[in-house]
């Protein structure tokens, strides 16, 4: 994700953000192109949303409105009561069988814990090293997905994962999460696409400048690692 433009603050999440209402339009079919629901892609947007508004008030006199505080509790709720349970996939059909239903499960999975790992670092400023669970929770989710493409006889025929997850776990990852995602990245570069290759080439690079930078009271942001680069990357 961008490092966040600041934001003023309207008082209700989501009135001041262009393109709110854009979600609504979404249709179920991302479940399957994407591996990402609607009410996860609603979590990521208004994560965001947060981090603009956050910023807009960082270092100010009058510190942070109580109602956009209350918004970040508000959203923590939604995202802690969250179940994959809850979701209809109405977009994999029965005809596809169990194994592509259980694919966008696992992905749908990866796709919210990777939201949490977002939410954790960019609202609650949480340290990459707390975060371990949720590391671990997404580089499970990302490999049941390749390990069940495999039961099907040919992983690589099938689609290549949308790696918005594993960029956004890797980039947080330290100590053995990084081990564990340098694994993952060089599974999936059999699909041979190059912006794989790049992504995983530059997650080495901010993991690389991150501990150049040491352990500080205020984690260095990779955002603004990946910004000091001058690389574009869409981690598709």
């Amino acid at each position: 994700m961008a490092h966040p433009e600041p934001q003023p603050w309207s008082g209700i999440l989501g009135q001041t953000s262009e393109g709110a209402d854009n979600l609504d339009d979404l249709e179920p079919s991302i479940e399957f192109i994407y591996g990402i629901t609607t009410s996860v892609a609603r979590f990521i947007f208004d994560i965001y949303a947060l981090t603009q508004h956050l910023a807009y008030f960082n270092g100010s006199a009058t510190g942070y409105p109580e109602t956009l505080m209350q918004a970040c509790e508000s959203l923590a709720d939604d995202l802690h009561s969250w179940s994959i349970d809850s979701e209809p996939f109405t977009a994999v059909s029965t005809e596809q069988g169990q194994h592509m239903l259980a694919i966008a499960h696992a992905q749908a999975r990866a796709f919210y814990y990777a939201a949490l790992i977002y939410y954790y670092r960019s609202v609650q400023d949480c340290p990459r090293r707390c975060l371990h669970e949720e590391q671990q929770a997404v580089i499970n989710a990302m490999n049941e997905a390749e390990d069940l493409k495999l039961l099907l006889g040919n992983e690589v025929s099938l689609p290549a994962p949308i790696t918005w997850p594993a960029f956004i776990a890797s980039c947080e990852a330290v100590g053995a999460d990084r081990r564990q995602w340098d694994s993952w990245w060089m599974r999936v570069q059999k699909y041979r696409m190059g912006n794989y290759s790049k992504q995983y080439s530059v997650v080495r690079e901010i993991w690389a400048t991150l501990d150049n930078e040491g352990e500080r009271l205020l984690e260095v942001d990779w955002r603004k690692v990946l910004a000091a680069m001058d690389v574009r990357i869409i981690p598709v």
